[in-house]
């Protein structure tokens, strides 16, 4: 009996009867003719992802944030702490879970998650901002390459009319996911793959 033989036509019989004319099954040609990327996008459209980004990030803003130090007997909570208090209450339009959620998404969908620091007059930061990875991508030089991120290069030209604004690397917060092996400054989320 041909085994290999068997399954095959099974497998070609199933895909045939599913396909429907419009792609052959990717386990029989060995490649798509879909192109999945551009069909599914980032995942945010599919319910399915959304409701298990929904879990982690409800898991995660369960746990409270907390700034501890380390001592002699082990580690200690700093009560009050100023990120604590910025995390609370990241910006006047936003509360600690919603900052959360856009960030751990962005982080699940591409790798990548972004916040910018908005400072004082002193220097301080006062404001934390989610900004989307579609909308931010670092920026290198290839003629200091001891510089590995030379800026942040924000697009808000999807959003609006506006240019590109540039940020220095210490006013962002880049949060990865992975390494992109295309572009070691980039984190690449499972998904992505």
């Amino acid at each position: 009996v041909d085994v290999v033989g068997s399954i095959a036509t099974f497998f070609r019989t199933i895909g045939q009867r599913f396909a429907h004319g419009y792609a052959r099954s990717w386990f029989l040609s060995g490649r798509s003719q879909l192109n999945y990327v551009g069909a599914v996008g980032d995942g945010s459209g599919n319910s399915a992802v959304m409701a298990c980004l929904n879990v982690i990030n409800s898991a995660f803003t369960e746990v409270p944030i907390q700034v501890t130090r380390r001592t002699a007997k082990g580690s200690e909570v700093v009560p009050e702490h100023a990120l604590t208090q910025l995390l609370a209450r990241p910006n006047a339009s936003m509360g600690e879970v919603l900052l959360w959620y856009a960030t751990l998404s962005s982080l699940h969908l591409d790798g990548n998650a972004y916040w910018v620091k908005i400072r004082s007059a002193a220097g301080r930061v006062v404001e934390l901002w989610p900004i989307f990875p579609h909308l931010m991508e670092p920026v290198w030089t290839t003629s200091d390459p001891t510089v590995f991120i030379k800026a942040y290069a924000y697009f808000p030209g999807v959003l609006s009319s506006a240019g590109v604004t540039y940020f220095r690397p210490e006013d962002i917060v880049h949060f990865r996911l992975g390494l992109d092996p295309n572009n070691p400054r980039k984190g690449l989320a499972p998904l992505k793959s």
